[in-house]
């Protein structure tokens, strides 16, 4: 709006914009239930993955399409998939990897599946799909799992295509309140509190302490053990 004020105030009436990017969600799985509906079987779960990554999305500045849960069979995935792309500059699916889906994503584009080595698990497929090559990203089914490979990956996507060249994650210094165990072959993110004698781990990657966190500690390749009080990088995550 003050933006606005301003052009207005010089006598300009129309500039160049981006507009906002247009990010589809969705969560894939066979024994997922919508939120607010029963769950009918001991092995179903709420889908928390598509209002998850659809808040996160919608708070980085994206224009959000959530679809909820896809369908499981590959002829009607692949058609919904598809349908999808008229209206996405980017797709976030939340599943979990199977040759199946690989399959679907590549009748529709190119699939990578590298792993990643990070801790928690990262995306476990990434697809350029359709004529205009979308980006695709496969989220893992687990929640904090999900957020931190939203931040890690999907965020910088979405910065991107909205034109932010500004760093994604500016990382802070602080120390650790106690001592931390990590492998030392990956790089590893914890949810973490900040606070006045410097960044609290929580408990575990759980969805409580992922509602608790309002930061991620970053541990590089090579660092296995972190003593109490020493200095880690840290992300501070919006919200």
């Amino acid at each position: 709006a003050r933006a606005i004020g301003l052009l207005a105030e010089v006598g300009i009436d129309k500039v160049l914009a981006r507009p906002k990017p247009r990010v589809v969600v969705a969560s894939l799985g066979a024994d997922l239930v919508e939120p607010g509906l029963p769950l009918e079987r001991l092995n179903q779960a709420y889908d928390a993955g598509t209002p998850l990554i659809s808040a996160a999305a919608r708070a980085d500045g994206a224009q959000v399409f959530p679809i909820g849960i896809l369908p499981g069979k590959p002829a009607e995935l692949r058609r919904t998939l598809a349908d999808q792309l008229l209206r996405a500059d980017l797709i976030l699916l939340v599943a979990h990897p199977s040759a199946e889906l690989a399959g679907v994503l590549g009748e529709l584009g190119t699939v990578d599946a590298t792993p990643v080595a990070m801790e928690p698990a990262g995306p476990s497929l990434y697809a350029a799909v359709g004529s205009e090559r979308v980006p695709l990203l496969v989220l893992p089914r687990d929640s904090a799992a999900a957020f931190i490979s939203y931040q890690v990956f999907a965020r910088p996507v979405i910065r991107k295509l909205a034109g932010v060249t500004a760093a994604d994650h500016e990382p802070v210094i602080a120390p650790v309140t106690r001592a931390l165990s990590a492998d030392p072959e990956v790089t590893s993110f914890v949810l973490a509190r900040s606070g006045d004698r410097g960044v609290e781990p929580a408990g575990g990657p759980g969805p409580v302490e992922l509602v608790a966190a309002d930061t991620l500690i970053v541990l590089p390749p090579g660092v296995g053990e972190v003593v109490a009080h020493s200095d880690v990088a840290t992300w501070r995550l919006r919200g």
